[in-house]
């Protein structure tokens, strides 16, 4: 029902988005300002935020798991991969002498 409801409200917006540059375009003030301000509002909206098929989710996840579980192991498991990237990262800086050893001549 929620990601219905998210299909439409997208769906009413990119609608309104066209509807706006068609009425622009008939009121000759279409202008390539006016589109690049237009579409860069449609890339927000679009980048706001990232949503799963709940098809593709159980995929991983146990089917008794309820959305606020899969999220909260989702955020769990980017952290730790966030901190071993990190680890990866300071280990290699150190292996090839770019870690944090200043000298002054």
């Amino acid at each position: 029902m929620k990601n219905e409801a998210m299909k439409r409200k997208t769906g009413k917006r990119r609608k309104t988005q066209e509807g706006l540059l068609e009425a622009l375009s008939q009121e000759k003030q279409l202008s390539p300002q006016k589109i690049n301000e237009i579409l860069n509002e449609i890339k927000k909206t679009d980048m706001s935020r990232v949503i799963f098929k709940n098809s593709q989710m159980y995929k991983y996840f146990p089917k008794y798991y309820s959305t606020e579980q899969m999220k909260e192991e989702i955020i769990e498991l980017l952290e730790k991969e966030s901190k071993r990237k990190e680890r990866q990262r300071k280990r290699e800086e150190k292996k090839n002498g770019y870690g944090c050893v200043f000298s002054y001549y």
